[in-house]
């Protein structure tokens, strides 16, 4: 039989990964413009976590972004996982 402890702790490890990858940008796509998220994308950042991690000034160096713009974008999701 297998062990239900075990199961739910595979669940457990299994919804922290997703919390700690975040989520996805376009779960974002509500809130931020499609053409952002894609410009994030074209640079390897597809989840709320990859934009966060780098700098602001880095995410407008290497997109066509505005700091303005990546500011707004970085507190939107930042709010998110505020909880």
């Amino acid at each position: 039989a297998k062990n239900p402890l075990l199961q739910n702790e595979k669940a457990l490890l299994k919804w922290v990964n997703e919390k700690l990858d975040w989520n996805l940008l376009s779960e974002f796509a509500d809130e931020i413009k499609s053409d952002i998220i894609d410009e994030l994308k074209a640079i390897g950042c597809d989840t709320a976590k990859s934009v966060l991690e780098l700098k602001t000034e880095e995410l407008a160096r290497r997109t066509k972004l505005s700091e303005e713009v990546i500011e707004e974008v970085r507190s939107i999701l930042q709010s998110e996982f505020e909880d």
